[in-house]
């Protein structure tokens, strides 16, 4: 389900703010508003920001700034989660439709049944080759279509001679008028019937309440686009599921929008314009009533290991099946794989492929190989396909380096103290002896003298 993330104001009404909107190709960002929650049956305004996402599609963004304001007064805002439906809803059962993809195994969106073959979808929900109503698949092809953001709705041609007989004589009238916030209405999708409300557009920013202005409570509404809304009372269609708003703040659904259906009724085709139409996919649907050849799982395989084998995984197995009665098929594969079978006939029971990498792969050098493994439908080819596959040969491994062995850290250096200074002592005063005469001698019998050379008598 696309989805818009919008954001609201601070304290002044007239507050610019930033925020996004994802759509099909593009992203939007707005201003923020002052919006309004429901909380103990109270108005309460809060600053949250939403943005709004289209499923999963590509982005682009483009800036769109306004100014957001005014005061909700007296304005409810009604749950978001959805009640469970009453048991007199049952009545909207026969007309939800179920689009399928690839090989008529997976759902891609939902519709409404109209009458004469005609379902009403979202636009960006596909372009319808294959629908199931009332249990049976039945081959449809795209015959209108709108685009998303503008008119997000497109109309499907079904193939008469598969509808199921309890559609011939049923018909869903589109609502002359919409209900006011709080009316109760019935959201019919493929997962289920549910009830929701209608919903104030007063929940969303100002500069898109008139774009929007059709609104039901109901947030979560992921995987429901082209879902019909309709009236509880008059048992008519209101519209079709296109977007929801979402809070980028608390990360909560707010309330979805849907196509309404004074937008629904210009856009179908009357008279000659229909038989037109009609006329012009009636190859197409026969093609389409052809059995397609179905391969499971969606996936591509992929294979790696050393140069030589072994390879992981050892095999790998697809199961293909025919959408009915038998088809033929022939199976291509890169040189470097093998499958158990590569042509054949299968029915709706099916068979299994198993792939294995054979002797050419194990003799490859090191590197990565392709390209894919080719399913086609040689009876008609509906279902044709491919799937990627990819072998990574990987380079003999070096031998691993040897230990590296940690020295120990050397003991620390201490520093010695300096050795301690020799003292030079002075030589020994000689010893003087006295003379036997009136003068001094020395210890060597020599005259002691004075500072004048003069020798030193004793006294």
């Amino acid at each position: 389900m696309p989805s818009l993330p919008y954001g609201r104001g601070s304290k002044s009404h007239s507050t610019r703010a930033k925020s996004h909107v994802v759509g099909a190709a593009k992203s939007t960002r707005f201003a923020e508003s002052d919006v309004c929650t429901r909380y103990h049956s109270r108005v309460v305004p809060r600053k949250v920001q939403n943005t709004l996402k289209r499923g999963s599609m590509a982005k682009t963004n483009f800036n769109v700034f306004a100014t957001l304001g005014a005061a909700i007064v007296g304005l409810i805002c009604f749950a978001i989660s959805g009640s469970h439906a009453e048991p007199t809803d049952d009545w909207v059962k026969p007309y939800v439709v179920q689009f399928l993809c690839c090989g008529e195994q997976n759902a891609s969106g939902a519709g409404v049944y109209l009458g004469n073959g005609l379902v009403i979808t979202a636009a960006h929900v596909g372009n319808g080759d294959s629908v199931r109503i009332d249990g049976l698949n039945v081959p449809a092809a795209l015959i209108k279509t709108g685009s998303f953001l503008q008119l997000d709705i497109s109309l499907i041609y079904m193939d008469p001679g598969k509808t199921p007989d309890s559609l011939h004589e049923r018909r869903m009238t589109l609502c002359q008028e919409q209900p006011p916030p709080g009316a109760p209405v019935i959201l019919a999708a493929p997962q289920g019937i549910t009830r929701s409300t209608i919903a104030s557009p007063t929940l969303i920013p100002a500069e898109y309440r008139t774009r929007f202005s059709t609104l039901i409570s109901e947030g979560s509404t992921n995987g429901k686009s082209g879902s019909g809304v309709f009236d509880v009372e008059k048992k008519c269609l209101l519209g079709i599921l296109s977007l929801k708003f979402t809070d980028n703040v608390d990360h909560k659904d707010i309330a979805s929008y849907f196509v309404p259906a004074d937008a629904i009724k210009p856009f179908i085709p009357v008279g000659s314009e229909m038989a037109r139409l009609q006329a012009g996919v009636a190859p197409k649907l026969t093609q389409q009533s052809l059995p397609a050849l179905v391969v499971t799982p969606s996936s591509g395989i992929e294979f790696s290991g050393p140069q030589g084998g072994p390879f992981s995984p050892s095999n790998t197995e697809y199961r293909i099946s025919a959408s009915s009665g038998t088809v033929g098929y022939s199976i291509r594969t890169p040189s470097w794989l093998t499958a158990s079978s590569t042509s054949g006939t299968t029915d709706t029971k099916g068979s299994t492929i198993t792939l294995v990498v054979n002797a050419s792969g194990s003799s490859l050098s090191p590197g990565a190989y392709g390209p894919a493994v080719g399913f086609t439908n040689v009876s008609n080819g509906r279902g044709s396909t491919s799937r990627l596959a990819k072998l990574t040969v990987q380079g003999p491994s070096l031998p691993p380096p040897a230990p590296q062995v940690e020295r120990a850290p050397p003991a620390p250096q201490v520093e010695r103290a300096p050795p301690a200074l020799k003292v030079e002592r002075a030589p020994p005063t000689p010893n003087v002896e006295r003379g036997d005469g009136a003068y001094l001698f020395d210890s060597h019998a020599g005259f002691l003298l004075d500072d004048r050379g003069s020798r030193l008598l004793r006294r």
